[in-house]
């Protein structure tokens, strides 16, 4: 093989490896920002069942009353 096509496929192949490292990268910076995507749902998720048991559980407050439509004076 001569010189030139020898340093032609060096370049090609060091090309292709900067290639695929950045590909590596970037699947990686991926998958990073996935897993804080995924946690921030799951916090979410809990701090929603936290709400929706504290609405399920919490009596209706005693000071409150029901006020007849009769008794209601409209203005």
């Amino acid at each position: 093989m001569s010189h030139r096509r020898e340093a032609k496929q060096q370049r090609r192949v060091a090309l292709m490896e900067k290639r695929r490292k950045t590909d590596q990268v970037a699947a990686q910076i991926i998958q990073e920002r996935n897993e804080r995507r995924l946690a921030i749902i799951e916090d979410i998720k809990q701090k929603i069942a936290m709400i929706e048991e504290q609405e399920s559980s919490s009596a209706v407050d005693s000071t409150e009353e029901e006020v007849s439509v009769s008794e209601v004076e409209v203005v």
